[in-house]
This record gives structure tokens, C-alpha cells and sequence, in this order.
């Protein structure tokens, strides 16, 4: 049986290790990203799902209202630096004037050869998923720098969403690669330009998982099926399960942890995993 199938919310259980905390999920319409704000918020946090896909956003979010959590919604791009400071500071308002947490989950993906890889494909790619991702933390981070002037004990931590990918390479995923790999990068300089604030910056190397962008690089049953058996556990993960792994490393639980990207893969990179 799969361990996270059914309604069954394992999340639930978590010991409102987040509660008082304020999490800002970018790209949490749908996916992976809703995934993580569904976990945060059944941990104890108020979270405010931020995206660019505004009926999506207001979609999801009503999915998390239903599940009793304190969820708002903040549409923005990730590229537009204006529109993620606002959401940062409806985030903190929303907080009762605190942001505790941020997870950089914004993401895109086309995939092509490397020959045919058009000058705007990777500009996009990189605008949303590398100069996005430094777009919010930054914004996020001088909030939380902000707070803690005021107030040293307020906690903050940043959570990058990387991927496998900045482990691995395909020959149809050049934008995408050089992109996570920038992510993964970027998040060790944050971590030590944030330490001394006392702000933990770590980011998650997610493998193939049960959504909408990794439905679009499988393509066939096939395709699936060969993911499948390149994976020691034989399956895609569900989005809540990275969201677990978010929620560790932005609690306090994760205190001595800063710098690290840590790949939720099934044990693909340790077997050899091949796009």
C-alpha cells in the first residue's frame, strides 16, 4: 500500500511543530507546491500561497480552507521583484507582522533537445526558476533580517526547491538543469551571507513526483514506467511527501542545519538515473 495514499493525513500528526509560524509558499497553486503548503499548514503554520496562476491559486487555496488551515492567497510572479515584495509584506501582515518562513518553490519546465533550446526557452527558465528564486529570498530575507533586529528571537528559514536535476543532466533539459544546479548553488551563498542573522537557508532536491511537470517529461506509460524502474523504490513521490522534508528543515528541528540540499529521489542518484 502506498504509504501517503487515501486521505489518511500523516501530516496531521506532526506535532504542530509550525504552529505560530508564518510560511509564504511561492508557485503553491498546484503540485508540488500546494503539497508543501498543505504540509506546513496541517503542521501549524499559517501559510499564504503565492503564484501566478491566479485561478489555479484561488482554487487551491480553497482546497486548504476546507482542511481547517489558515491559508491566503497572494498572486504574483516570481520575476516581477515589485509584486514579490508586496507578497512578502501581505505574507507578514498576514502574520500578525512576522514571516517565519520561506519556500522558494516557483518552478518551469520545458523540455528540448539541447541543439533545438530556443534563446527565450532558457531565458524563461532561468528568469523563473534560477532569478526567482533569488528574487524572493532576497525580499524574504530582508524582511526576516528586519524582524530580527527588532526582535532576535523570531525565527526564519528559507526553503529552495532545487532538484535532482542539479545533480544530474539530460540532453533535453539543458535550461532546466543549468537553472536547478543555480539554485542549488545559490542556496550555500545565502546560507552564509543569512548565518550571521541567525537565518537558515537549505534547499530540496525533489526526484520524480506525482505532478503536472513531471507529467509532462514522462509523456507515455512507458516513459512513466522507465522512471519507475530507474527508482530503488519503484514509484513517484506525492507532493506532500516533499512537503514533509520542507517542514523539517524550516522548523526548529533542523536548528544545525544550513547550506544543504537534500535530494528526496527514492534513491535515484544513488542507483543512476537517466532522463
Amino acid at each position: 500500500m502506498h504509504p501517503f495514499s487515501g486521505s489518511r493525513d500523516l501530516f496531521a500528526v506532526a506535532m504542530n511543530r509550525l504552529a505560530g509560524h508564518t510560511a509564504l509558499v511561492t508557485g503553491g497553486a498546484r503540485g508540488i507546491g500546494l503539497g508543501i503548503a498543505r504540509t506546513l499548514g496541517l503542521q501549524g503554520a499559517k501559510v499564504m500561497a503565492a503564484d501566478v496562476e491566479v485561478d489555479q491559486l484561488k482554487h487551491g487555496v480553497e482546497q486548504l480552507q476546507a482542511q481547517g488551515i489558515n491559508a491566503a492567497a497572494a498572486p504574483m510572479d516570481v520575476r516581477e521583484r515589485a509584486q514579490v515584495e508586496r507578497a512578502v509584506q501581505e505574507a507578514a501582515a498576514f502574520g500578525g507582522g512576522q514571516l517565519n518562513i520561506l519556500v522558494a518553490n516557483a518552478g518551469v519546465l520545458k523540455a528540448a533537445p539541447f541543439l533545438e533550446t530556443s534563446d527565450q526557452d532558457f531565458s524563461y527558465m532561468t528568469d523563473v526558476n534560477l532569478k526567482g528564486c533569488f528574487i524572493s529570498c532576497q525580499a524574504a530575507a530582508r524582511q526576516m533580517v528586519k524582524q530580527k533586529q527588532e526582535n532576535p528571537q523570531v525565527p526564519g528559514s528559507i526553503v529552495a526547491l532545487s532538484s535532482m536535476h542539479s545533480a544530474i543532466s539530460s540532453p533535453t533539459f539543458s535550461a532546466y538543469d543549468a537553472s536547478k544546479g543555480g539554485v542549488t548553488s545559490l542556496t550555500r551563498s545565502m546560507a552564509l551571507a543569512l548565518a550571521c542573522h541567525n537565518i537558515r537557508v537549505n534547499a530540496v532536491g525533489p526526484g520524480p513526483v506525482t505532478t503536472y511537470m513531471e507529467k509532462i517529461f514522462a509523456g507515455t506509460e512507458e516513459s512513466v514506467e522507465k522512471i519507475k524502474s530507474q527508482t530503488p523504490l519503484r514509484r513517484f513521490a506525492e507532493p506532500e511527501e516533499i512537503g514533509h522534508l520542507v517542514a523539517f528543515l524550516a522548523s526548529e528541528e533542523a536548528s544545525f542545519i544550513t547550506g544543504q540540499t537534500i535530494y528526496a529521489d527514492g534513491g535515484a542518484l544513488a542507483q543512476g538515473f537517466q532522463t
